[in-house]
């Protein structure tokens, strides 16, 4: 009998490809960082419109943008347009609903009262506004 080679075992132990692998690390690596991983926590709460994500996170509307756009090819949020103002929301796409399941695993959702309107505004004394670094902790 032929010895297996070592890709032949790794096939047998390890239960997805070396590509799948990697497409996972790369959705991961989205959410290993910080100011993103601010944008969903808040997205998964409601969608917002960008001032009322730069107010909340305390991420400036430059670098917000950058975020928000490297969300969007991740297929992580989308944007959405009512009248005049652009809401940003989690997608509806298996790989944010994989990023949602995490969130929740890591990050359990506060209670909320049940009465969700759409078109309000996210107000300050929901989230926390101690700095980055400060917010960033209070999340998790």
């Amino acid at each position: 009998m032929m010895a297996e080679t070592n890709q032949e075992l790794l096939r047998h132990r390890v239960p997805v490809t070396e590509e799948q692998c990697r497409s996972l690390a790369e959705e991961m690596r989205m959410l290993a960082q910080p100011q993103r991983l601010m944008i969903l926590l808040l997205l998964r709460q409601q969608r917002c419109m960008v001032a009322d994500i730069e107010r909340l996170t305390g991420i400036t509307q430059p670098m917000l943008s950058q975020y928000l756009g490297q969300l969007r090819r991740a297929e992580l949020v989308v944007s959405e347009r009512v009248g005049r103002k652009i809401f940003y929301r989690l997608a509806q796409t298996v790989t944010a609903q994989k990023a949602q399941d995490l969130l929740t695993i890591l990050v359990p959702e506060r209670s909320s009262d049940g009465a969700a309107d759409e078109e309000k505004s996210v107000s300050s004394e929901e989230w926390p506004s101690h700095g980055h670094g400060a917010m960033f902790a209070q999340l998790l």
